[in-house]
């Protein structure tokens, strides 16, 4: 289904990074955004991967994005509406994401 499929590439993209390969990660994020435009959690996972790679600006700019679409809700396939987890819970710890890349 359309839903594992997002599923395997989001897991395949944060698998990737956490061993390092951000250049992996980027190919899997990419997909992920292919078949889902408006995926909040690959914005985010683009954001873990900029920052990885020490990339502060551009980390920033892939988090404000995950949590503008968060903000109008433009995600229908999000986890995070249809989950116990808050809204609120995601917007604050993108921003605390934002704030300490800011603080570099």
């Amino acid at each position: 289904s359309r839903t594992d499929q997002m599923n395997f590439l989001l897991h395949m993209a944060v698998r990737s990074n956490l061993g390092d390969d951000t250049a992996q990660a980027t190919v899997w994020l990419e997909r992920l955004l292919a078949v889902n435009p408006s995926s909040i959690p690959a914005f985010a996972q683009l954001g873990a991967v900029a920052r990885r790679l020490g990339d502060c600006p551009r980390a920033i700019a892939h988090w404000t994005q995950a949590r503008q679409l968060l903000e109008a809700r433009a995600d229908p396939e999000n986890v995070v509406y249809r989950t116990g987890r808050h809204v609120d819970d995601q917007l604050e710890a993108l921003a605390r994401s934002i704030a300490k890349c800011r603080e570099r």
